[in-house]
């Protein structure tokens, strides 16, 4: 995540569209509004992106993104004529391909993207963009960080027993970790 440091969406450059990766949103057939995971802080950095102007679309990318990214992007405030979808990707290298063919189906092939995702996602995401849509120019724009020490707040010696949330964090790292070097060999 330190490769990645927080910035105000207000600070971010302009871009042609914001990509919004998939994850940590639920959406459900029979349920109205999408269900907040713990990655849902990239639907919400997107839309405030967006409020900023910094881009006039965003392109939530993600096999669900219909019944889950899109009605929370309207909840905040996008309107749907704002979003353009890409339903198809189940992981990050087809989210690379997929927007990819969906800009340039467009005719904006060389497009300039504000990249959304979890910061611990995003140093796979950059390479996977980088790899498959090498065309795209891609600006991160991180959200979702897991590691943030606390501001102005003392140790404290039960920080060092093991708990049920850093299991989970640790359990995020480790599979970016090993996704990102099985991209790296494998693909």
């Amino acid at each position: 995540e330190k490769d990645f440091p927080i910035q105000l969406a207000e600070d971010m450059p302009s871009a042609d569209a914001i990509v919004l990766l998939g994850g940590g949103i639920g959406g459900y057939t029979n349920y109205p509004y999408a269900d907040l995971g713990p990655g849902a802080d990239r639907a919400w950095h997107a839309a405030r992106l967006w409020k900023a102007g910094k881009a006039p679309v965003i392109i939530p990318s993600n096999v669900g993104a219909e019944l889950a990214d899109i009605k929370l992007l309207m909840d905040l405030g996008v309107p749907r004529d704002a979003v353009i979808l890409e339903n198809k990707a189940v992981n990050t290298e087809e989210n690379a391909k997929f927007v990819a063919n969906l800009l340039a189906a467009k005719n904006a092939k060389n497009s300039k993207i504000l990249l959304v995702t979890s910061a611990c996602h995003m140093r796979r995401s950059l390479y996977m963009f980088r790899k498959y849509a090498p065309e795209l120019e891609c600006i991160p724009a991180a959200t979702d960080y897991q590691a943030l020490p606390w501001k102005n707040e003392p140790f404290k010696w039960r920080s060092l027993l093991p708990n049920i949330g850093a299991f989970a964090h640790s359990n995020d790292f480790i599979h970016e970790y090993i996704g990102y070097w099985g991209y790296k060999i494998f693909r």
